[in-house]
């Protein structure tokens, strides 16, 4: 993903897939036990920030959270995870809960009832279970939802993280939702440009051929070839692109394969990567702030197929390259959408 800016999200399909009851014991590589703190891992599975992450979606969303080691499109394991010694997970066509998770709830839920009422109880434990995750909790236990929450006597508990030791509460982690999250990058990403560092990004001019962009603000920033006229006519448009890449899906094969398959279960129709690794296809990402960007938008989805998807301040196309040219005479035309005066951004 060629950023179009000096320095320069997704939601996975997985809640349709069946969810079993946790085994009776967490795996070795759980990231609830304190034994795995901080724990060696190639996306830092185990550090302070994740289970801040991790435990904010089960403690304020009520979430399932399903064992890695059998979520096997959900979590990857590349060669150098796998040199590190951690396993492949399994694809058993279903999703089954962590006993880990399960261990800690059991404990949070036995913690609670010591306290007079649910305000006190957040008072003492900050990071405590919401009443909407008891809501849902009540209602597995019940059995009125699915799966059941199964509480095994063979689980240590002494062996699992107290949240109110490992949460980090002044983290962004914490105090947003993931959606929350994904919002606020794509908000930041579309006023300032993005800052991403993965492999894609920061490697991306040595699997497709740069061609430096000037922008408005006569900074220079390398982008594809193939898109850099492109670019170029939206730039001078004033239209201030974010990033872009001519082959997602080639880019990743060659520089980040791990995260294919995650990128791939995202929805379709919302603004992610699918459908353009999918296709193949070229993409680019702009602030769809300011009459040229909102009349490029408008024609781009007017024009057959073209992916037009949107995000707050964030558009993104997504194309083959064989509509470039055309593309370009939109952009082309759009100077007479600019003031006569002043100096528009890229």
């Amino acid at each position: 993903m060629a950023n179009t800016q000096p320095n320069a999200p997704s939601a996975c399909m997985i809640d349709a897939l069946p969810k079993l009851p946790a085994a009776t014991k967490a795996c070795s590589e759980c990231p609830w036990r304190k034994s795995n703190t901080d724990r060696e891992h190639y996306n830092n599975q185990y550090s302070t920030e994740e289970f801040t992450r991790l435990w904010r979606s089960i403690a304020i969303d009520g979430d399932f959270f399903g064992c890695h080691l059998f979520d096997a499109e959900v979590h990857p394991v590349p060669e150098v995870s796998q040199a590190m010694g951690y396993q492949k997970p399994a694809d058993i066509g279903a999703r089954r809960e962590c006993a880990g998770m399960v261990a800690v709830i059991r404990r949070e839920l036995r913690i609670a009832a010591t306290y007079d009422d649910h305000e006190k109880y957040l008072e003492a434990r900050p990071v405590g279970l919401s009443l909407k995750a008891f809501q849902r909790l009540k209602q597995r236990i019940d059995g009125d939802v699915l799966p059941e929450l199964r509480f095994s006597p063979d689980e240590d508990e002494s062996d699992v993280a107290d949240p109110v030791e490992r949460v980090d509460q002044k983290s962004l982690s914490w105090k947003f939702s993931r959606e929350g999250l994904a919002d606020l990058s794509i908000t930041l990403e579309a006023l300032n440009g993005s800052t991403c560092e993965c492999p894609v990004c920061s490697n991306h001019t040595t699997v497709h051929t740069p061609k430096n962009l000037t922008t408005a603000d006569g900074d220079t920033v390398p982008v594809d070839e193939e898109l850099h006229g492109l670019l170029t006519a939206m730039t001078q448009a004033g239209i201030r692109t974010i990033d872009s890449c001519i082959n997602i899906a080639d880019a990743l094969d060659k520089l980040h394969p791990s995260r294919k398959p995650v990128l791939l279960r995202a929805p379709a129709g919302k603004l992610n990567y699918r459908n353009m690794i999918l296709q193949e296809a070229a993409h680019i990402r702009f602030n769809n702030t300011g009459t040229a960007a909102r009349a490029f938008e408008a024609v781009a989805a007017k024009t057959p197929d073209i992916e037009v998807s949107k995000h707050g301040l964030m558009t993104q196309i997504v194309f083959q390259p064989v509509h470039i040219p055309v593309l370009t005479v939109y952009a082309e035309g759009l100077s007479a959408l600019l003031p006569p005066t002043g100096t528009s951004r890229c």
